[in-house]
């Protein structure tokens, strides 16, 4: 499995006879570390960060960088550039 930058907004809605299920959206500009778990009525937002090997639930704020099981803020993206 290969990490792939979003350049686009994705969501996944679940219809199953004609009854909407929890849906999972994830933001502009978020890079998902491989074997990361994003279960369903998960809300990822823009600029995110997610490390490898992750379980992300909820809803994860804009420009932040998360890991960890279950899945913590690590560091805030100032502006478009990131301080470590």
């Amino acid at each position: 499995m290969i990490s792939i930058p979003l350049k686009w907004n994705i969501d996944v809605k679940v219809l199953i006879n004609n009854i909407l299920k929890k849906v999972i959206h994830i933001g502009k500009d978020c890079f998902i570390g491989m074997n990361s778990i994003i279960p369903k009525g998960t809300t990822i937002g823009d600029n995110v960060i997610i490390g490898a090997d992750s379980v992300v639930s909820g809803k994860i704020p804009s420009n932040v960088i998360i890991a960890g099981n279950p899945a913590k803020i690590i560091k805030e993206i100032k502006a478009n550039n990131i301080e470590i």
